[in-house]
């Protein structure tokens, strides 16, 4: 492959996180030269904008793309779409759980109007990310660099937990069809995985019922 800068403007803005312009240089190299890391890259940058523009089609078309172009690269594959999608899962996990602790606090205190303005203020760009993760109390150290503008004018806390939820459903959903299409025998690492996934839901359920307990108890 010949010398392709725009790879490199690409990496660059995946390490910091700023996917769109990710997403514009590896077409941009794509539309120069083609390449195993341009098109693993751009199945990548997709994946990270499930958030806003992108859907799992999208990246499943950019998956089959590659591998119809290099077979030989299913386990390089594997290996980055799972090191991102653990990534993306714990971040989201986390964010339902906030949710979670958040809703039942304002709904025994009959306070939604409040959380809910909270919500679709910060939510409307993304250099509101920080205000978003200190109302739900998620650490930006996690990486929280997501504008959710799926969601930015939803006005009900419980409909945005609803829409990260099925973003963690569709994620999930990439990991099997790649899985199931391509016969990735990480099959029983992928298995794992998801149950501890669900297992931090299941956690945050159960924090859920104790912070309503101890609430109810106060009022």
């Amino acid at each position: 492959m010949k010398n392709n800068y725009q790879i490199d403007k690409a990496v660059m803005a995946f390490k910091s996180q700023r996917f769109h312009e990710c997403l514009a240089s590896y077409e941009a190299a794509l539309d120069r030269e083609f390449s195993k890391e341009g098109w693993i890259g751009l199945s990548m940058s997709k994946l990270h904008l499930l958030s806003e523009n992108q859907t799992s089609k999208d990246v499943q078309y950019s998956i089959d793309k590659t591998l119809e172009l290099y077979p030989k690269a299913t386990q390089e594959l594997s290996i980055e779409l799972l090191k991102n999608a653990k990534y993306l899962l714990h971040k989201f996990g986390d964010i339902i759980v906030k949710l979670d602790i958040i809703i039942a606090k304002e709904n025994q205190k009959k306070k939604f109007a409040a959380v809910a303005s909270v919500a679709s203020y910060a939510m409307g760009s993304m250099s509101q990310t920080t205000k978003w993760s200190r109302r739900f109390g998620t650490a930006t150290g996690y990486g929280l660099g997501y504008a959710f503008k799926k969601w930015g004018d939803e006005e009900d806390t419980k409909v945005v937990r609803v829409g990260v939820y099925i973003l963690v459903i569709d994620i999930l959903n990439i990991l099997k069809y790649f899985c199931e299409k391509y016969k990735v025998s990480a099959m029983d690492e992928m298995n794992q995985f998801f149950e501890d996934g669900q297992k931090t839901l299941d956690d945050g359920k159960t924090q859920q019922e104790i912070l309503e307990k101890e609430i109810s108890e106060d009022v």
